[in-house]
């Protein structure tokens, strides 16, 4: 199978990292792993620990978020090289919105 993810999302916490705050972008793929890039700080990072799928489809998008932010904020993931290859093209990461802009 081949490793797509689901469609992107985002929010913004607020944290004054920058002017306009804090921006994540958040991805899932079907196995449940969740890939992230905080746009503020030049973050990108891959979740540890997957989620189950039959639980992340029921979650809210503000559950989805603070699912995120807390792997996030307790170092549950590593560095995403293959992001932070992305991140230097001009068209990476197309898709990505952030809802509180």
């Amino acid at each position: 199978m081949a490793f797509q993810y689901l469609p992107a999302d985002g929010f913004n916490t607020g944290r004054l990292y920058q002017a306009d705050g804090q921006r994540i972008s958040y991805v899932c793929n079907a196995e449940g792993v969740i890939r992230f890039k905080d746009h503020s700080r030049m973050i990108d990072g891959v979740c540890r620990q997957p989620v189950r799928m039959d639980i992340w489809n029921r979650m809210s998008p503000i559950t989805r978020a603070a699912a995120v932010m807390s792997r996030y904020d307790h170092c549950e993931y590593d560095y995403d090289r293959e992001g932070i290859a992305q991140r230097l093209q001009a068209d990476a990461w197309p898709a990505m919105r952030c809802t509180n802009n």
